[in-house]
């Protein structure tokens, strides 16, 4: 047997002459197949090229679902599980593996049927899924059947759609809190049909469940007042007919439970892209409550739930002679036909806008230098003339032997995502507008306690938004202390699965200033309706407050004014009456005593009648002065040297456990009755001493200038009465100018000296007013008006 037929078949080399046709059999044979193995090889590189090129997550998985191959963007987008991704691991385990590796956060605490469903999904093909990583990307997974049995996948990255898509839906939901928080409701005309469709505040406004209203517009003016009817109506039919929104209306409503309200209506007219209206749009506010106390709310915008489309994604090759390669994709998002275009470079830098061909070039410059590009932004032109905006990613494609071969990558088309956010900051400045003018805020707070306040919140709390953190403790260290226990129990509410009622409270900005805050909540769920946080809005209601106190003290001066005008004319007729009575009593008995000697039996009983109706007629002095009955006789005097004249006699009668201070400047002229304004201080000053008692206290009596006040013209003086005695509480304090009230025992008082000294003060145009608390003493202050360039002479009417 010879050498050469090593390794043959015995059979095969019996004859001796067909042993020449085997060898160049097997020869040719061994040649087959080492042609078959080189064009395996090749094809097995240019598959494994093509995979390397596409710039997304690619995978190829054979007929029993056991990794092929895949490419570098699939390894760095699973990097945690990249160990798992050898040839021949089947999916079921790459999914385990990674589970493992925490790469799947949606799969802990149910793993098992997390992959019972992944690989349903993947043998069924049950079209595109999305998955989400735990580093925070979201893919986008789409898997076909290939010729073979086996399946390729493709996984895109559509982390930035889906957070657009999260803060367009968080914004929307926002919104339409804010809307529900505010009272605003809104509904919607169509121009064709005449249809009416209704927001939920708007059947709230109306008072009626949102399956119980109509779409038409005879729904709606049912529910205007008769007496608002035609003019509603009269206003709806002129913006139907021009196409153009018609002013703001005020009207009102009857509630199907008979309630009426009043509303403010404002609207604007849709069109489409021809300029055709499409719809109306109408707003509503109940301003029953608020009486329209802010400026106008922004204009419900119609398209906020409205999602953005999903971003489309085109991938492209060029090899080093410049042909390049397009997915349909491309065609589509160019606007070109893929039969009459041809994807080269100078056709792509065609439809670049101008402006941005720049940057286009440089990015072509770094290829030339074997430098894969930073992904950029540009600006195409459709043929049409149709702007699109365009992300693009490029990628240098290398060889096994890591030598360059040409560059691939992806555009993803973001027009639809750039004019969101375009729309986004719209929506957002005309928040911040609307709620700047209406002093309104709004808030968030997770369950975790993070916080997020809308401008006009940091606003009303007078804190700058670059260095104030607005959690949980630096919110309730501004809380006024009083106030800190309802906002704590409001939150605890809601912690506990609980909406509070609206409520008040008081904060203290850094500044010192105090403001009132109308607070309204609500929780915030999920779709499985779990608790996942809390908003509201803060209403600043110090103004509203303000103005409520001034209305009060206002009432209640007038009150008081009207109580005295009547007790006035009531003791000044009894006065005069009583006056006419002692007149002879008191002439006829001083007659009789001059006729007695001292000696007389009668003397004493006549001299006792004499001083008790001397007594009486003082008495009925008082009165008068209190009823503004007895004549006042003015004249240009000197306040300072009259309060001196007072304080000076006062002085020796003060025991001397009271100090006593003067605080006298030199103040204008006032027209004045000298001893009446001596009767004031005097009055004043002698009740602040039995205010005091026995104890060491103090008495200061100061008189200055001030300057005017608003409300009131001219310049005035200011006398202030201050003791450290007792004090009042307020139920005394309500009632000290009231004649006859006294708190001193019987006999020990008449309760007209403060009536008296509120008669006078007002008798010569100036004001009273009164502060106290008990144990920190009393503080009376007067205002004189200062004398005019011509005096007169005031009488007290008859």
């Amino acid at each position: 047997m010879a050498s050469g037929t090593l390794g043959a078949d015995p059979a095969l080399v019996a004859g001796g002459a067909r042993l020449p046709v085997t060898r160049r059999e097997l020869d040719a044979e061994i040649a087959r197949r080492r042609e078959a193995e080189l064009a395996a090889r090749k094809a097995q590189e240019t598959l494994q090229d093509v995979v390397e090129s596409i710039s997304e997550a690619f995978i190829i998985f054979d007929r029993d679902d056991r990794l092929v191959l895949c490419n570098d963007a699939y390894r760095r987008r699973y990097q945690g599980s990249a160990a798992g991704l050898a040839p021949g691991v089947s999916f079921e385990d790459m999914l385990r593996f990674g589970i493992a590796n925490g790469q799947y956060p949606e799969a802990v605490g149910h793993e098992e049927a997390w992959i019972a469903d992944c690989l349903r999904h993947h043998r069924e093909l049950g079209g595109a899924v999305e998955q989400w990583l735990s580093n925070g990307r979201h893919l986008l997974i789409t898997e076909r059947r290939m010729r073979n049995g086996g399946t390729a996948g493709l996984r895109i990255d559509i982390t930035r759609q889906k957070e657009t898509e999260i803060q367009l839906r968080e914004l929307t939901e926002r919104l339409e809190r804010i809307q529900q928080i505010a009272g605003i409701g809104s509904l919607e005309i169509a121009t064709d049909t005449g249809s009416v469709s209704w927001s939920p505040a708007a059947c709230a406004i109306f008072g009626v469940a949102p399956a119980a209203v109509e779409p038409t517009i005879n729904c709606l003016l049912s529910f205007v007042h008769p007496n608002d009817r035609e003019l509603v109506a009269k206003e709806g039919a002129a913006a139907r007919a021009s196409g153009v929104p018609t002013p703001p209306l005020e009207y009102r409503i009857i509630r199907p439970d008979g309630a009426e309200r009043i509303v403010y209506r404002d609207n604007a007219v849709m069109h489409d892209a021809s300029g055709r209206p499409v719809s109306r749009i109408i707003t509503f506010k109940d301003v029953t409550e608020l009486r329209v106390t802010e400026a106008r709310l922004r204009e419900m915008m119609d398209n906020l739930d409205r999602a953005q489309r999903l971003a489309h994604v085109g991938t492209f090759t060029r090899d080093l002679a410049g042909v390049g390669q397009w997915s349909a994709e491309m065609y589509r998002i160019f606007g070109v036909d893929p039969q009459t275009f041809k994807p080269t470079r100078t056709n792509v830098m065609r439809r670049i806008v101008p402006e941005d061909r720049p940057a286009a070039l440089a990015v072509y410059r770094q290829i030339a230098q074997d430098i894969s590009p930073a992904p950029f932004e540009y600006r195409l032109r459709r043929p049409n003339g149709e702007l699109r905006s365009i992300y693009c990613f490029i990628e240098l494609i290398h060889d096994r032997d890591d030598r360059i071969i040409g560059t691939g990558g992806t555009i993803w088309d973001i027009t639809e995502m750039r004019r969101s956010e375009v729309q986004l900051r719209e929506m957002m400045d005309n928040l911040d507008r609307a709620q700047r003018l209406a002093h309104m805020g709004s808030y968030t707070r997770d369950v975790d306690g993070t916080g997020r306040w809308s401008a006009e919140v940091y606003r009303i709390f007078g804190v700058d938004p670059a260095i104030f953190t607005p959690d949980m403790d630096s919110f309730l260290a501004m809380v006024v202390p009083e106030d800190r226990p309802k906002v704590v129990a409001a939150h605890r509410q809601m912690e506990g699965g609980r909406c509070p009622d609206s409520f008040e409270y008081r904060i203290r900005r850094p500044n010192g200033e105090i403001r009132y805050i109308h607070r309204i909540d609500e929780l915030i769920r999920d779709r499985d309706g779990n608790v996942t946080g809390m908003g509201g809005m803060l209403w600043d209601i110090t103004e509203l407050r303000a103005a409520e106190e001034r209305q009060k003290e206002l009432e209640r001066q007038l009150l008081h004014s009207q109580k005295l005008e009547a007790l006035g004319r009531l003791a000044g007729g009894v006065a005069h009456d009583l006056n006419n009575t002692l007149v002879p009593i008191l002439s006829l008995a001083k007659l009789a005593l001059e006729d007695l000697r001292d000696g007389d039996p009668l003397h004493d009983d006549i001299a006792t009648i004499v001083s008790a109706s001397e007594r009486a007629r003082d008495l009925v002095k008082q009165i008068l002065a209190f009823s503004r009955k007895q004549d006042i006789q003015k004249s240009r005097i000197n306040p300072a040297e009259v309060l001196r004249e007072a304080l000076h006699m006062l002085r020796a009668t003060l025991p001397l456990n009271i100090t006593f201070v003067e605080r006298i400047e030199t103040v204008p002229l006032i027209f004045a009755d000298g001893g009446q304004l001596q009767q004031v201080v005097v009055n004043l000053v002698t009740n602040a001493a039995q205010a005091i008692g026995t104890a060491r206290a103090s008495i200061t009596v100061e008189l200055s200038p001030v300057a005017p006040i608003a409300g009131r013209r001219g310049d005035f003086v200011r006398l202030r009465i201050t003791d450290t005695g007792c004090g009042m509480e307020k139920a005394v304090l309500d009632r000290i100018f009231e004649p006859f009230f006294t708190t001193k025992p019987v006999g020990e008082g008449t309760g007209l000296g403060l009536s008296v000294v509120h008669g006078i003060v007002t008798g010569h145009g100036g004001t009273i007013d009164v502060e106290s608390r008990p144990g920190k003493g009393t503080a009376f202050t007067i205002l004189l008006p200062i004398a005019e360039p011509a005096p007169t002479s005031l009488g007290a009417a008859a």
